[in-house]
């Protein structure tokens, strides 16, 4: 991506316009700007928009545009995949919210197709849950590019000299049920950018942008809520534990960095950092400075040392995400993969489906690639599911009929199948562990503590629930009463969820 535009000032430092007005141009979504089925949170705090979600639609496309417009510099805002099927892009304020579709809009996929005036064309890798995607704007050079988790995919559109001062706004669209959340790079709502060299629209000079037509949103009087004692002293144990994080580093590398390799010309960033144990950078400077950052040689001796440091997993896995932070900020795309990779299977072996389903989509060249996309979509959505099997249909790998076999039984209700099945693979066996058991099993138990007041244990056994969850109590007589079971039985499938 082009070098970063030093030196700017955020536009909560600006003081004053020219003439003496102070512009507001806190960076989000536009609630006045979105389809009706699009829901857009207000941050309490800052007032912004960032999360956006719909749980359900009858239209196939559904959008939300951004604020603020872009008419001058470079700048740059992030989307996080979190469910769905995306587009991303940028759009004027009269522009359609299907992004991509009219003259007025510019989009780029999950598919990995851009488009414009509805033509569509191949233009990048995909993207899924999990991802985050660049969406880039250079007025100067009248370009549009976007990136995907830190590696630039190039120049995506030439803008016409005809569009010099028409404004483009951040925009979103998805495909039926989605969430997701945008990082535009304001002070009171930092993300770390994945090596992005753009400038952040948050911090974005107020003469280079435009309001959209709602207007910035109403700023929020808050008052200050009374804490306890004891809820000061555990938030102050809790800041202190991140602030060590990043002072606690006496476990050095052999390695000794070349500090001349630090500084390259339009290339990205080489660590010079020898700590061997460093948690994820929350603060967006250090990750721009070369002193906090570890390049690849101590990289591999950090992975190799929390492996074998036989730590709990909380501590493992907060070591594993610095190292793919370390990783996603210099290009290091292959070991990048293979840190994914390791990341995604500890996961799994400790029970924690979150990280796993975000470590999964980054593997994409590796030999366990296949396995790993087949078996992220146990534990996605079903319109994660529906484009995933569309998009692998034709792999006949055990994995794949696995998932295949496992989710049909659980669309059609068939519990007891899908919890019968045999896993071909010990990470199958885990994911099934995981995501399908537990889900199945509550199925299970409220499909018949649903049907009946009463019910034998025995009964519900044949099912495949081998085991009552706790508050689910057997008489005497083997009899389960069925409403509290059942009860019981909601909050599972909920919290399986």
């Amino acid at each position: 991506m082009p070098s970063s535009r030093l030196k700017r000032v955020p536009q909560q430092q600006q003081q004053q316009q020219p003439d003496g007005e102070l512009v507001s141009t806190l960076a989000g979504w536009d609630i006045g700007a979105r389809d009706q089925q699009v829901e857009v949170e207000v941050d309490p705090l800052t007032g912004g928009s960032y999360k956006v979600s719909c749980v359900s639609t009858e239209r196939a496309w559904i959008g939300v545009r951004g604020r603020p417009g872009v008419v001058c510099g470079a700048y740059c805002f992030e989307v996080k995949v979190t469910d769905g099927l995306l587009r991303v892009g940028w759009a004027t304020s009269g522009a359609s919210f299907s992004l991509g579709t009219d003259d007025g809009s510019f989009g780029y996929g999950g598919t990995g197709k851009k488009s414009h005036l509805n033509k569509f064309s191949e233009y990048g890798p995909s993207f899924e849950t999990g991802d985050v995607i660049t969406c880039c704007i250079d007025r100067s050079r009248r370009e549009l590019g976007f990136g995907k988790n830190g590696v630039y995919c190039g120049k995506a559109f030439s803008l016409p000299p005809n569009w010099d001062g028409v404004a483009l706004f951040p925009a979103l669209c998805a495909r039926e049920a989605f969430k997701a959340t945008g990082y535009f790079g304001c002070p009171d709502h930092p993300k770390v950018p994945h090596g992005c060299g753009y400038w952040p629209l948050g911090a974005a000079y107020l003469c280079d942008v435009v309001e959209s037509a709602a207007g910035p949103p109403a700023t929020l009087q808050l008052s200050a809520p009374e804490e306890s004692a004891e809820r000061k002293t555990d938030r102050a144990d809790r800041f202190a534990k991140l602030a060590r994080v990043d002072k606690d580093l006496t476990k050095l590398s052999v390695f000794v960095p070349d500090a001349s390799a630090a500084v390259t010309l339009g290339g990205p960033l080489v660590g010079l950092s020898r700590a061997l144990e460093r948690g994820y950078l929350r603060d967006a400077e250090k990750l721009r400075d070369p002193a906090h950052i570890r390049p690849l040689p101590v990289l591999r001796e950090a992975l190799e040392h929390t492996l074998s440091a036989g730590r709990p997993w909380a501590w493992e896995a907060e070591m594993l995400r610095a190292i793919r932070q370390d990783l996603t900020v210099q290009h290091a795309e292959d070991f990048l993969e293979e840190a994914s990779e390791i990341s995604a299977l500890r996961a799994l072996a400790n029970g924690d489906w979150p990280t796993f389903a975000a470590c999964a989509p980054t593997v994409r060249k590796r030999p366990r690639s296949a396995e790993l996309a087949w078996l992220v979509l146990l534990g996605s959505s079903p319109s994660t599911c529906l484009h995933g099997l569309r998009h692998n249909s034709e792999s006949e790998s055990a994995t794949a009929q696995f998932v295949k076999t496992v989710l049909r039984d659980m669309s059609a209700g068939h519990w007891r199948r899908a919890l019968q099945h045999e896993p071909p693979s010990e990470v199958a066996a885990q994911v099934h562990t995981i995501v399908v058991r537990p889900l199945a099993a509550a199925k299970a138990l409220a499909s018949v503590t649903k049907a009946f007041p009463k019910v034998k244990f025995t009964t519900i056994q044949a099912l495949g629930v081998k085991d009552l969850p706790d508050g689910v109590a057997v008489g005497q007589d083997g009899v389960v009463n069925c409403g509290p079971a059942h009860a019981v039985a909601l909050q599972l499938i909920e919290a399986a969820h």
